[in-house]
């Protein structure tokens, strides 16, 4: 895929098909591979960006120890753009209760070397999908590999979170639940400018609720020149938040420790 705009200030979504869903598998999710971009100006949102939901495994609706789809995976993107997000899809749920079924694995992000005039607003990789609760197991999220931006990862001048409009960053998708939960991924050998938060997390994550599931599974030869977005830089992580939470509603910044959970 070849998208060229190197004028105008436009935006553009590469989405992938879900996999469907079955009773002996769950259809795999599409993936995204061989994409330059030419788009210095511009939006390019490339994944699971938006609403309905893109790139995710299929649903296992029965047959005992059977897995779910898995999620979409993002791979050899190369190029230009004004701001980018990459998030793979995630991994089918594994709906039969009785049977035990396997979440499906969420996708990759791999072999990404891209240039960004703004920000590359998020590179996520898929979470797990759920197994049945009873007897199944979860899915593995995806693994982040393999990626260089010329320029920040995240949005160093907007709150904690993984809306398109908010700080976003280098994550993980999160384990899948079950009977065995499934495990976040792994992030290797990633080069930025800067990186304003590294965490596993999905649409729902929280600043004020952040716990042992949104540890990333393992880190290796990350490189940038700041990690973590210390907007007053006072040596601690800010979490700003869109509004005053109940407990400090007098402030428009409640500033902690990036291993604390509330302010």
């Amino acid at each position: 895929v070849l998208l060229m705009d190197k004028a105008s200030q436009g935006l553009f979504a590469l989405r992938p098909g879900n996999g469907g869903d079955g009773f002996t598998a769950g259809g795999d999710g599409g993936s995204v591979s061989l994409v330059t971009l030419a788009a210095p100006f511009s939006t390019v949102q490339i994944g699971d960006a938006g609403d309905p939901p893109a790139g995710n495994g299929g649903s296992l609706n029965g047959n005992l120890g059977a897995i779910a789809g898995n999620g979409g995976s993002i791979s050899n993107v190369t190029g230009k753009a004004g701001v980018l997000s990459l998030i793979a899809g995630s991994g089918g749920d594994a709906n039969s209760a009785p049977s035990g079924g396997t979440g499906g694995p969420g996708g990759n992000i791999s072999a990404v070397t891209v240039t960004v005039t703004q920000f590359l607003q998020q590179a996520r990789s898929g979470s797990g999908g759920d197994g049945s609760a009873a007897s199944g197991f979860g899915g593995n999220a995806g693994n982040i590999m393999n990626v260089t931006v010329t320029g920040d990862i995240g949005n160093f001048s907007q709150s904690f979170g993984t809306a398109p409009n908010r700080m976003g960053g280098l994550l993980s998708g999160l384990g899948g639940t079950g009977s065995s939960m499934g495990v976040t991924g792994f992030m290797d050998s990633v080069k930025a400018t800067r990186i304003a938060a590294i965490y596993a997390g999905d649409n729902s994550t929280a600043a004020n609720a952040l716990t042992f599931i949104n540890r990333v599974n393992s880190i290796a030869k990350i490189t940038a020149n700041a990690i973590g977005a210390d907007l007053d830089q006072d040596g601690t992580f800010d979490f700003i938040w869109p509004s005053a939470p109940p407990n400090c509603p007098n402030l428009r910044s409640c500033r902690f420790s990036a291993d604390q959970t509330s302010p």
